[in-house]
């Protein structure tokens, strides 16, 4: 970035004209710090192997730049001033983030993503993704993986807060999005494995309490509306927001819930005292969608949705053979 030099008057008047927070170099950052930590200008000189007069032009190039005096030459060493000081606290971040600068456009030449954010709902992220983040890891400089409510994560990918979303939305209304079908399973009833058998949605709701899903979730807004179709009569008594806690209520005996294949999986460890049973009337379906905008990724959106298939392929139709076998003929997953 290139230095303006501005009219000239007093460095010692920094209200004596207006100045660009645009016109600092990088390298009169670089040798600022180095004035600093080195104790003075020969030390500067000497760590970043250039003269002791290149060094002072870039101290006095910065110090017009910015319209302030950074350094009080009236001490051994050079001390900085209460502006110098300011400037220390920025300059530091932004050398740390021009040398990273570098990383990022070499790896973006060699087709690696040097920073990636996901969102995805916590039944893929405790699931799915730990055996597919490892396998994707050396495509990825560094991820974040966000969960919680997937109601959010479709306004966290058109708001740039995250770049790829694993999501029950899919986003259909918004353009110049790229999305990639992952699974759909149906909506399944957990009971108690001490409940007796019922004939009927509605005769085990009469006997039962429903242990509900969040109505802040988008799981738990499809499985209350289903609810309501079919006129049960399910007073909101307990709802949770995540998986683990409602099968953990529903082992315990405190009432039955509706949930998925994939979070049975997701909370494995209460399985021996639940028993899963259909819904048909009429079957309830989730619907898993890998969304992305457009083109930024690569093709990282697609070598990321095929593990995901891949794994659930492995995991979750293994896991759901052995809880409910009829269940696994349910459950499409993309090729």
């Amino acid at each position: 970035m290139t230095t303006h030099y501005l009219p000239s008057r007093s460095v010692s008047d920094p209200q004596s004209r207006k100045t660009d927070p645009l016109v600092v170099e990088l390298r009169a950052l670089e040798v600022f710090m180095a004035v600093v930590e080195s104790g003075g200008m020969s030390g500067a000189a000497k760590r970043l192997n250039v003269s002791q007069s290149a060094v002072s032009q870039k101290i006095v190039s910065l110090e017009r730049a910015l319209g302030a005096v950074l350094l009080d030459r009236r001490t051994r060493p050079p001390a900085p001033t209460v502006q110098g000081r300011a400037l220390m606290e920025h300059a530091s971040a932004l050398l740390h983030d021009a040398r990273e600068l570098n990383q990022v456009v070499r790896e973006a030449g060699s087709n690696k993503l040097p920073h990636l954010r996901i969102a995805m709902i916590d039944s893929v992220a405790s699931t799915l993704a730990p055996e597919v983040l490892q396998l994707l890891g050396s495509e990825v400089g560094n991820c974040a993986v966000w969960s919680g409510l997937s109601v959010q994560h479709g306004r966290s990918l058109l708001q740039r807060e995250v770049d790829l979303i694993v999501s029950l939305d899919a986003l259909e209304d918004v353009d110049r999005l790229e999305r990639h079908f992952l699974l759909s399973e149906p909506y399944v009833v957990a009971v108690s494995a001490n409940e007796p058998p019922v004939a009927s949605l509605a005769e085990l709701s009469r006997r039962s309490q429903l242990i509900r899903y969040s109505a802040r979730s988008q799981t738990g807004q499809e499985i209350e509306r289903h609810v309501r179709w079919l006129r049960l009569h399910a007073p909101r008594r307990l709802e949770f927001d995540n998986t683990d806690s409602v099968l953990a209520m529903v082992a315990a005996g405190l009432g039955w819930a509706i949930t998925t294949p994939l979070c049975t999986l997701q909370a494995i460890q209460h399985l021996s005292l639940i028993r899963i049973l259909p819904i048909t009337h009429p079957t309830m379906l989730r619907r898993l969608t890998v969304v992305a905008r457009d083109g930024e990724l690569g093709k990282f959106p697609t070598r990321l949705v095929v593990a995901l298939r891949d794994s659930a392929r492995r995991r979750l139709i293994a896991h759901v053979q052995e809880l409910a076998p009829w269940l696994a003929s349910a459950i499409e997953i993309g090729q």
